[in-house]
């Protein structure tokens, strides 16, 4: 882990209350957890923004009995090889399926695949979760995920 640093900032004390509020109601442990998840969340974002090496799910629901709409997933699915990692079928009752598709690559590229499957009339659900992607330039450990 790397080394923690000391900051100051000065907020409007209605703005202060409200978040101190909000991190109670959230079961944060302190004010420090709460900023540093804000900064994660801020950086995630805007790696997304700025189309670099991202990671990501994408969750999808649908009926499983549209042969149409399984094979156009799946067939899109196989058009991003190159930013789809995994995928997971879940079968939620008989006809509703659970689809999480794990992705790396760069911002744009994964905004493509989604909105590509977005496109795909029957699904009931989708959504985008994006999160930072595991390649960094110091790397602490022998091996390297992303090249």
């Amino acid at each position: 882990m790397a080394e923690l640093t000391r900051m100051s900032v000065s907020i409007d004390s209605d703005l202060l209350a409200e978040f101190d509020r909000a991190i109670a109601q959230e079961g944060l442990p302190s004010r420090s957890e709460a900023v540093t998840r804000l900064v994660r969340e801020f950086l995630i974002s805007r790696n997304w923004q700025m189309d670099t090496e991202v990671a990501g799910t994408i969750t999808l629901l649908y009926d499983h009995h549209s042969q149409r709409l399984t094979q156009e997933v799946m067939g899109i699915q196989h058009d991003f090889t190159d930013v789809v990692i995994a995928t997971q079928h879940v079968h939620l009752n008989h006809s509703d399926c659970l689809e999480i598709i794990t992705v790396r690559g760069k911002a744009g590229r994964l905004r493509e695949l989604y909105r590509n499957l977005c496109a795909v009339k029957g699904l009931a659900h989708h959504a985008l979760t994006m999160t930072s992607s595991a390649c960094r330039e110091s790397d602490p450990h022998d091996h390297h995920h992303c090249e």
